[in-house]
C-alpha cells in the first residue's frame, strides 16, 4: 500500500489517539522506563520517560512550604495531646507529602474524624495565611493511633 492510500485509509478510519499510539507507546516503554510523566493541553501532549523518579522532585519554594507546616503541626501536639509526627515523602508516584500523626489509643472513631478534619483546617488556615495555599491539593494528613 502506497503512502497516499495509507494516508486516505486513516483518514476513513480515524484513530483514537490514547488507546492506538500513547497506550501502546507507554506499554512498550515500561521494561526500560518504568514511570513516565503524561503532560499535555490543546496544543501538545509531553511525555517524560524515567527509570525512576528524581528524589528531589519538588522546588524549594515546596520545600519551604512544608517545613513550615511541620513546625505548624508540632505547636499543636500539646494542645490536641498528640503524640508523634513525622513526614513521608512517596515520589513514586510524583510529588505527594503526608504527616502521619499519632494520637491516643483511647481515642474513639468519632473523635478521631472529628480531630483530624480539625486539625486539617487549622492546617488550611495557616496555608492561606503564609501564602502556601498551593500545597494543599497534594498534602495528605493522617491521624493514626
Amino acid at each position: 500500500m502506497n503512502l497516499t492510500a495509507n494516508s486516505i485509509e486513516k483518514l476513513n478510519n480515524p484513530s483514537d489517539f490514547k488507546r492506538d499510539i500513547l497506550n501502546p507507546f507507554l506499554e512498550n516503554s515500561k521494561m526500560h522506563y518504568p514511570n513516565s510523566i503524561i503532560e499535555s493541553n490543546s496544543h501538545k501532549v509531553n511525555i517524560i520517560l524515567l527509570k525512576k523518579f528524581p528524589e528531589n522532585k519538588y522546588s524549594f519554594e515546596y520545600e519551604e512550604a512544608i517545613s513550615l507546616i511541620f513546625k505548624f503541626l508540632k505547636q499543636l501536639i500539646p494542645k490536641y495531646n498528640l503524640r508523634d509526627i513525622k513526614f513521608f515523602e512517596n515520589l513514586e508516584y510524583g510529588f505527594n507529602p503526608s504527616f502521619k500523626i499519632k494520637v491516643s489509643n483511647s481515642i474513639s472513631s468519632q473523635d478521631l474524624t472529628k480531630l483530624s478534619d480539625e486539625i486539617f483546617n487549622k492546617v488550611g488556615d495557616f496555608a492561606e495565611s503564609n501564602d502556601i495555599e498551593f500545597i494543599l491539593d497534594d498534602l495528605s494528613i493522617i491521624l493514626c493511633r
